[in-house]
């Protein structure tokens, strides 16, 4: 028999939960975890008798403390979520809203203007004085030119870049990732059984795209004259076909222009099973990980998915993590 144990901090304080919510996707820059707790071990009393006399403002939390979360079985904790305080919400039981470490950038201003730079610089740039861990290794080669920003909320930057770069952007815990594809940081793979490890699996379903989608990325220069970018093939084998565009800034690589293409009409011409599957705390899953189901009732659902999301509750019902998953196909 498991026995769920945690292993939690809150501003450098280990505490017990009465209920632990977490999210992370590498489709959204932001993480996100709620943790609740018994009022009545976390406040103070101020010695009078009367209840209004109790001084909630005497909490040992701070806003924009650190927070870990570390979570399992029979003590074998691993960590489902790291990041800052966001807002604490005086109710029965006491909630703490947590947000991962972009919340560095939240109330932050960027002024900085750049002939030539790179993505990497810009990042180094919007995020000193934070503790937000910036590696080369984890930043695409992506050079930018003639970019301005004056007075700019720090956050919207990821959102400009993400915007007129069609990259990737998402933190894995305090390490920022942007990449033209989402599978730039592939992590271990874990195996998943429905029916044997597993507690729900009917929102697993196949897609089935009615026709073909072509992405074009169109770029305009200074001059007006326009560029067109197409994906390295077209994977789907439909004769039906669609045309999308999506608009960047004029100066990206080709290659990696071709990449975003690439990946986007995979995502659209995707005939494989996708949806969520809902399984236990063990084995743990991280988003970027792999999953290989085996499911010898369904045959046809069995092969490599990529963890887009991870959405997980820990309680007094017990502990679950509700996977996001897309199929791999063939590529």
């Amino acid at each position: 028999m498991f026995v769920m144990t945690s292993d939690i901090s809150i501003c450098g304080i280990t505490v017990k939960p009465a209920s632990v919510k977490w999210r992370c996707s590498v489709s959204d820059y932001t993480d996100t975890c709620t943790i609740e707790l018994p009022l009545s071990l976390y406040t103070k009393t101020t010695g009078e008798k009367t209840p209004s006399a109790q001084s909630y403002n005497r909490l040992p939390f701070k806003e924009g403390g650190d927070v870990l979360v570390m979570l399992g079985y029979d003590g074998k904790n691993t960590t489902r979520f790291m990041g800052k305080i966001l807002r604490i919400n005086y109710a029965v039981p006491l909630q703490i809203e947590c947000e991962g470490y972009s919340t560095d950038l939240r109330g932050k201003r960027f002024t900085k203007s750049y002939k030539k730079t790179t993505a990497l610089q810009l990042l180094k740039d919007l995020c000193a004085d934070t503790d937000i861990i910036i590696q080369k290794k984890n930043i695409a080669d992506l050079p930018l030119t003639n970019v301005c920003f004056k007075d700019y909320p720090a956050l919207e930057v990821l959102d400009w870049l993400k915007k007129n770069c069609a990259c990737r952007i998402w933190f894995d815990f305090d390490k920022i990732y942007l990449a033209p594809s989402k599978f730039f940081c592939k992590k271990d793979t874990v195996k998943l059984r429905p029916g044997w490890n597993t507690v729900k699996d009917d929102e697993l379903k196949k897609s089935d795209p009615t026709e073909s989608v072509q992405i074009n990325i169109v770029a305009k220069d200074t001059t007006g004259k326009s560029t067109k970018t197409k994906a390295n093939k077209n994977t789907s084998t439909q004769k039906s076909k669609t045309e999308k565009q999506l608009k960047v800034r004029s100066g990206l690589p080709s290659d990696y222009l071709k990449q975003v293409a690439s990946e986007m009409e995979d995502e659209q011409n995707c005939k494989g099973y996708e949806g969520n599957i809902t399984c236990f705390l063990i084995p743990n899953v991280e988003k970027s990980m792999t999953v290989e189901i085996d499911d010898p009732k369904f045959p046809d659902r069995s092969g490599l998915y990529f963890v887009e999301t991870v959405e997980g509750e820990f309680s007094a019902s017990g502990g679950r993590q509700k996977l996001t998953l897309k199929h791999y196909g063939d590529n």
